[in-house]
C-alpha cells in the first residue's frame, strides 16, 4: 500500500515537472472548484522544488480572490432564476440569517468552515451584500486562508523530507499528518470567528 502510494506521488511529480507551465493552470482553475486540497498540494511540491514559490503564491491568492469574486456574481445571478430563487433560498436560510446580521463574520467562518464557504459566497451575490465590503473582507479572508493552507502543505512537505529520508516510502504520512492539522485549525478558526 505505502509503495503505491509513494510510486503514485513519484509520477504525479513527474507529470509536475513534465507540464511546468500547464500546472500553474490547473492550479489557478482548481482553486476555483476544491481549493484546500490544490493549495496544500501546489505548496507541498513547491518545497520538493517542483513549482515556484513567488509564483504560486501570487496564482493563490489571485486565484482564491478572482474566485471569491466569481461566486459571488454567479449569486446575483441566479437569483434572477425564480425556480432556482426558490429552492436555493429554502436551503439556505442559516446562512442568510448569518450573512444578514454580521456579513463580516460569516465571509470569514466560511472561508474555514469546510462545505459553507461557495454557498456563502452565492448568498453573499444573491442577497446584495454590499459588493465592497464582501470584497474587502472576503479578500483578507482568502488571504489568511491562503497563508495558513499554504504553510501546511509546505511544512508537511518539509516533515516528509526532514523526518522520512530514509523511508521516503512513508511520505504520505507527513501529507496526512498535515491534513488533520488542516481540519483541527479551521475548526479553530471559525469557532473563534463565530465568537467575535
Amino acid at each position: 500500500m505505502h509503495l503505491i502510494s509513494f510510486d503514485f506521488g513519484r509520477l504525479l511529480a513527474q507529470y509536475v515537472v513534465r507540464w511546468d507551465e500547464v500546472i500553474y493552470l490547473i492550479i489557478l482553475v482548481g482553486l476555483l472548484f476544491e481549493g484546500e486540497s490544490v493549495l496544500f498540494a501546489a505548496y507541498f511540491f513547491v518545497n520538493q522544488g517542483y513549482l515556484n514559490l513567488e509564483l504560486v503564491t501570487f496564482i493563490a491568492i489571485a486565484g482564491t480572490i478572482s474566485g471569491d469574486i466569481l461566486w459571488y456574481l454567479l449569486g446575483a445571478k441566479l437569483q434572477k432564476i425564480p425556480i432556482l430563487k426558490k429552492w436555493i433560498e429554502r436551503l439556505a436560510g442559516v446562512i442568510d440569517k448569518q450573512l444578514l446580521t454580521n456579513p463580516i463574520r460569516a465571509i470569514f467562518v466560511s472561508k474555514f468552515a469546510y462545505g459553507t464557504h461557495r454557498i456563502t459566497l452565492i448568498r453573499s451575490g444573491a442577497l446584495k451584500i454590499s459588493f465592497r465590503l464582501y470584497f474587502k473582507y472576503a479578500s483578507l479572508a482568502s488571504l489568511l486562508w491562503v497563508t495558513i493552507i499554504g504553510s501546511l502543505g509546505y511544512a508537511s512537505s518539509a516533515l516528509a523530507g526532514s523526518i522520512f529520508p530514509h523511508y521516503i516510502k512513508f511520505a504520505e504520512i507527513a501529507l496526512l499528518i498535515g491534513i488533520i492539522i488542516l481540519f483541527i485549525l479551521s475548526w479553530l478558526i471559525s469557532k473563534i470567528f463565530r465568537r467575535i
